[in-house]
């Protein structure tokens, strides 16, 4: 009996390899994502597969491999993904992490919906044979191991969510949002791991992005998510992202023209001539007026912010250490690249946690998983 039981299931086994293999030949281009799916690594893929992923009739995005995994890498993969999804003669599969922690986490931030919604499609016609069939097998919750040693909010407190935006939404479910980042518990662990009171996120960084997404010309909808206790270049931090749809892509714009839209985002130079657009540099002081958003992130928190749209990636990031003690203030440092074009918009706020006196600073992996 128990050799026949292990008989059925090698065969099992080697059944469903074949039915896998099978499978993965009927797609004709496979974008392969290994080790990091991180924006920054994603971004580097596109940059070499954007055309085929824009044109490939049949395509897999392959995330088998992925060991490291942020949210804000969630939501630029699923910009990536409603990009496809808006052809409709387009065929789209996806292949999830073969690791169960990396499953786990997909789970935890609601990305199996999200995927679903971007795809406009059921799971059973998007996700590749094995990656249905780990997906609906119940494992083990590893979101225990990513906790501190002193009480501190869950990495996945607040997970993708779609928020209605737009002049029309009167920005109810903008304020909404905001709102819940106030609560108690929250404004707990703001205050304990954060540089200035957590009452300035909520309203000087969450509501200012979702405020500015929601005015922008024709946002509908946003794309939003938050990771807490993520380990970036800045040790353990607060990482917030906003994605939103424009109704007219801004493909076709001039740098000069989407450089100057982007750019409002985080200083205010209205009446003043464009400064020169300088590519793939060590960046350049910002001397404009800051915004609300951009002062608190890189002067009050120590931050950075980050915008990707249509063909530029700009980067506003805390004044460096060691300034001259002749300048007058500190001053973020900009700086501008070139990507494959992106559809919409996507905003990543990177907030450092700070040592505090007398509290132990929060220990926890990127993604679950540890560098």
């Amino acid at each position: 009996m128990i050799e026949s039981g292990l008989i059925r299931t090698i065969l099992t086994a080697l059944h469903r390899r074949v039915e896998v293999q099978q499978e993965a030949s009927n797609w004709s281009h496979v974008v392969a994502v290994a080790g990091d799916a991180t924006v920054d690594h994603l971004q580097q893929v596109w940059d070499c597969e954007g055309l085929a992923w824009s044109t490939e009739s049949h395509c897999r995005l392959d995330l088998s491999r992925s060991r490291f995994i942020d949210a804000a890498g969630l939501v630029y993969l699923l910009a990536r993904l409603r990009e496809r999804g808006r052809h409709g003669h387009l065929r789209t599969s996806v292949r999830l992490p073969a690791a169960t922690q990396q499953m786990d986490f997909l789970r935890s931030f609601s990305f199996p919906g999200a995927l679903a919604e971007a795809l406009g499609k059921p799971l059973s016609e998007v996700l590749a044979p094995d990656s249905l069939f780990r997906l609906a097998s119940p494992t083990p919750s590893v979101m225990s191991a990513l906790t501190s040693v002193r009480p501190t909010l869950p990495p996945n407190q607040f997970p993708l969510e779609t928020l209605t935006l737009g002049e029309r939404s009167r920005h109810v479910e903008a304020v909404q949002y905001a709102h819940r980042w106030l609560s108690k518990h929250v404004l707990s662990a703001l205050d304990r791991d954060l540089a200035d009171s957590g009452g300035k996120v909520a309203r000087s960084i969450v509501l200012e992005a979702l405020m500015a997404a929601s005015t922008s010309n024709g946002v509908r909808a946003a794309l939003v998510a938050a990771h807490y206790g993520l380990r970036s270049q800045f040790g353990p931090c607060l990482q917030i992202s906003v994605w939103w749809e424009t109704q007219a892509e801004r493909t076709h714009a001039s740098l000069a023209a989407l450089a100057s839209e982007m750019l409002a985002m985080a200083t205010d130079t209205r009446g003043a001539p464009m400064p020169e657009i300088r590519y793939e540099t060590s960046g350049e002081a910002v001397e404009a007026p800051l915004t609300v958003l951009a002062e608190a992130v890189t002067l009050t928190f120590r931050g950075r912010i980050d915008l990707y749209q249509s063909g530029l990636r700009m980067v506003l990031d805390a004044p460096r250490a060691g300034a001259e003690e002749h300048e007058a203030r500190e001053l973020p440092v900009l700086r501008w690249s070139k990507i494959h074009p992106f559809p919409g918009s996507l905003l990543v706020l990177t907030i450092p946690f700070q040592e505090r006196s007398g509290t132990r600073r929060v220990e926890a992996r990127l993604g679950h998983a540890t560098r």
